[in-house]
């Protein structure tokens, strides 16, 4: 915990213009970042595995995003997931298709040769001895913000990308919904409104399945 608090010493000038960019006063930056250390520290919202330990990248307020947008991706990731699936089991097509960018990429090429290992040791010892797959993704999004000429300000989702290696984002993510809404609560008591929002239904989702498929893996035949 002293690696992070330690943290909290920084130039006045530096703050001074955090908090300008934040619209915020010096005072009320500062409480919000006292608060967030001390809090990433307690609920383990850290990085460094074996020390010295640093608090993950935040914001002190969360990005105000429209419900709708949110919701549009809600609704999309069902059918996202499901291509995810679909590719990933039609090997005819991904091993080629994706054989154009190792060269490039470096965690790709391992990926893939991991892949190509086991799909040709199948039926042997060292190959794929059981169909079980579970999946947990994490698509990323940038707002666009374009002029439209009947509706004002349009915004719209834009996919950045779709992660397949994401169950560290989903306990992440709780925790820093968890820290906003705190950190909007103190807002409030210093007479700035704020309303957070709770992302631990993903975490409700996401344990019961990860459990259930390691309970079918370790009762497989």
């Amino acid at each position: 915990m002293a690696d992070v608090l330690s943290g909290s010493a920084e130039p006045a000038a530096k703050r001074q213009r955090k908090a300008a960019v934040a619209g915020l006063s010096e005072a009320t930056c500062d409480l919000l970042r006292t608060e967030t250390l001390h809090l990433a520290a307690v609920d383990g919202v850290l990085l460094g595995a074996s020390g010295p330990f640093n608090h993950a990248p935040c914001a002190l307020l969360p990005f105000p995003l429209q419900a709708s947008l949110f919701h549009e991706a809600l609704a999309l990731a069902p059918a996202f997931n499901r291509i995810v699936d679909r590719v990933s089991r039609d090997l005819s097509w991904l091993v080629p298709t994706v054989s154009t960018t190792v060269a490039h990429d470096p965690f790709t090429s391992r990926l893939l040769t991991l892949l190509t290992t086991i799909r040709d040791e199948v039926g042997t010892a060292e190959g794929a001895s059981q169909p079980l797959q579970l999946s947990i993704n994490r698509s990323d999004y940038m707002i666009d913000e374009k002029d439209d000429a009947s509706a004002g300000r349009k915004r719209s989702l834009l996919q950045v990308e779709l992660n397949t290696i994401s169950a560290s984002f989903v306990s992440l993510a709780a925790k820093m919904s968890s820290l906003h809404t705190h950190l909007l609560s103190r807002l409030k008591d210093e007479g700035t409104d704020g309303v957070g929002s709770d992302l631990e239904e993903c975490l409700k989702a996401i344990l019961p399945a990860d459990a259930n498929a390691s309970s079918t893996y370790a009762n497989l035949d």
